[in-house]
This record gives structure tokens, sequence and C-alpha cells, in this order.
């Protein structure tokens, strides 16, 4: 029982010197600006700041894009007879790794589906064979969570300075359900970006408490061998 004892302030002293891990993470954002489709020019980009190395030892990246897409969807149907038109305003959003090639691509849509009369003799984009909407807007995600076992992946997120993110975005608007149709898509798009560096740093005991833990240590196993020897 004594050796154990003995074996227990042992580790304890070394345990206390070795010092203790602690976890921290850190959140940055980017907030794009809207840009008529199809772009660039002029070039577009999702910039967000670096892990710096010297803080800490990166553990995993925590890594979202949104897409938003923004306008105006408009109709006017031709038929003669009724019909039910549908509009999706949609943009497809392409983000690019530094190195240029495909991170994500976004969809982010907005739909309507409307009953209409057959076409009123009016192309206006209203009536009771049209319809307008305007300052509409939709949103599509990516997310993903990257580890030391993605490889250039995570590498990616590490040095000083910031890391860019090519944005370029086209109109994929469209509309269907009459066999004559006039639409009109006003179609702008942004992305927006979202790093969190999940990582740790090692702290050791101040000096002059870790030399009073070991003299205290020392002290606990010089009276536990008078015991034992006694």
């Amino acid at each position: 029982m004594k050796m154990k004892r003995l074996s227990l302030a042992v580790a304890v002293v070394v345990l206390l010197l070795a010092g203790t891990a602690q976890a921290f993470s850190v959140t940055y954002n980017y907030l794009g600006t809207m840009h008529s489709t199809n772009f660039p020019p002029p070039p577009t980009f999702v910039t967000l700041p670096l892990f710096d190395p010297s803080i800490g030892i990166l553990d995993s990246v925590d890594f979202s894009l949104t897409a938003t897409v923004m306008g105006n969807a408009s109709f006017e149907s031709l038929d003669s007879s009724p019909a039910t038109v549908t509009t999706h305003l949609q943009a497809q959003v392409t983000v690019q790794k530094p190195d240029l090639s495909t991170l994500a691509v976004l969809l982010p849509t907005v739909s309507h589906s409307d009953a209409v009369t057959a076409f009123d003799g009016v192309i206006d984009f209203g009536g009771t064979s049209g319809k307008s909407y305007t300052g509409i807007s939709g949103t599509d995600s990516f997310f993903d969570v990257f580890t030391s076992l993605d490889g250039a992946l995570f590498t990616m997120f590490e040095g000083v300075g910031n890391i860019s993110f090519p944005v370029s975005a086209i109109g994929a608007s469209s509309g269907s359900g009459a066999g004559n149709l006039v639409l009109l898509f006003t179609t702008n798009a942004k992305a927006d970006g979202e790093v969190t560096y999940n990582y740790h740093t090692t702290s050791t005991v101040p000096l002059p408490a870790a030399l009073w833990l070991l003299g205290s240590g020392l002290i606990g196993l010089v009276g536990f061998g008078r015991k034992l020897l006694g």
C-alpha cells in the first residue's frame, strides 16, 4: 500500500510539471456584395483570415458558404387558354479554391407558381394573364469540416495573412407552364463565407510553482522513504 502511495505522489508531480492542453476556437466572417450576373468582371472573392500556427495547433476547420440570389421575376402568358405558370429566379454560384479548382457550386433559388387566365391582350407582366415579383431572394449553403486527414484542404487554411476564394455567378432563371410565355428576369447574386478554427495550446505550470510542487513531492517522497526504511 505504501509503495502505491509513493508511485501516486511521483505521478502527480510529473503530471503537473508536464502541462495541460487547452482548447479554443475563433470565428471569422465575410459578407459579400451583390453583383449582377454574369460576373466576373469585376473579380469577386470570399476572403477570410488564415489560421496563424504561432498561436496554437490547429485541430479542425469549420467552413461554410452562403450564396444569395436577389432580383425580379416577371411573366406574361400569351396562351389563348388559362395556364399555371411557374417561375424560378436562380443563380449558379461557383466558389473556387485558390488553385482555381472547384470547391462548391450553389444554386440559390426562389420559386413561384401562379394560375392565370388566357392572354388579356396587353404584355404588361400583370393583369389577369401575367405577374411580377420584385425584390425577391433565395439562398443556398455549403458546409464542411476539414481535419488533418483532408490533407491540402486542411493545410490551405494555415499561414499568415488571408485566403481568397474566387467567386463567379451566372443567371439560371427559368419559367414554364404556358406554350407562349414572355419572361423577364433581373438577377443579382453574392456569396458570404464563415470559418471557425478549432485549435489547442499547451500551457505549463509557472517555474516557481513547478519548483514548489517538485519540492513538496520530494519532501513527500523522503517521508515515505523513511517510513519504509524505519
